[in-house]
């Protein structure tokens, strides 16, 4: 099989020195971290297939690599553990749902079986915000205990007030059980409103579950 048929390319490694040289440090942090995205998707997207394959000739991962005569691969230094969640990373995230503003960190978060049934909503919350690991596990006690802030199931398109006052005291007005859950939702609105255009929203706005 030739190198043209095996070989999988990932833009952002498709750069001379030279042009390095040239981009800004912001554009630069940027692409290493695109770079790191990129990579793992495309292993995700290479053990899913390969997993297929196992089932379908009913063989180990293991047992497959030293059928084909490969002495050693770095699929073998994985974990099982580590191969699931490259997996669950690529099955989640495709090009109906991009990782645009949110971390491998927080994407293994959302993609993670433990929160599949929240996983839109957190993708929703997370979608170009740059939220960090903090922020989404925030998120992820707020779904999980729905039943006691259902007032709070605001439409995920909706924008923030201008005025961060009136969000807070609606918070405040929901009589949430623990101060935890308010200082969480604190944290979120904040970040929400820093990334966010800042247009005013009916308070009372909800969206079903």
């Amino acid at each position: 099989m030739s190198n043209e048929n095996t070989m999988l390319t990932i833009k952002a490694f498709e750069v001379t020195q030279h042009e390095l040289s040239e981009i800004d440090t912001e554009n630069l942090i940027s692409r290493f971290d695109s770079v790191g995205e990129q990579t793992q998707l495309l292993q995700g997207k290479i053990l899913l297939e390969i997993r297929k394959r196992c089932y379908r000739e009913g063989t180990t991962l293991k047992d497959l690599i030293s059928n084909l005569g490969i002495k050693h691969s770095s699929l073998l230094e994985l974990s099982p553990a580590q191969r699931n969640r490259l997996m669950n990373l690529a099955e989640f995230f495709n090009d109906e749902r991009p990782m645009s503003g949110i971390s491998v960190t927080v994407a293994y978060e959302i993609s993670a079986p433990r929160n599949e049934a929240i996983a839109d909503k957190l993708y929703a919350e997370a979608f170009e915000k740059n939220l960090t690991v903090d922020d989404i596990k925030s998120w992820i006690d707020i779904f999980n205990n729905k039943k006691d802030t259902t007032k709070l199931k605001y439409d995920s398109h909706v924008k923030l007030s201008e005025d961060a006052k009136k969000i807070l005291e609606h918070v405040h007005s929901l009589n949430l059980n623990g101060n935890t859950a308010i200082k969480a939702l604190k944290e979120c609105y904040t970040k929400m409103m820093e990334s966010l255009d800042k247009t005013p929203i009916d308070s009372t706005a909800t969206q079903s579950a």
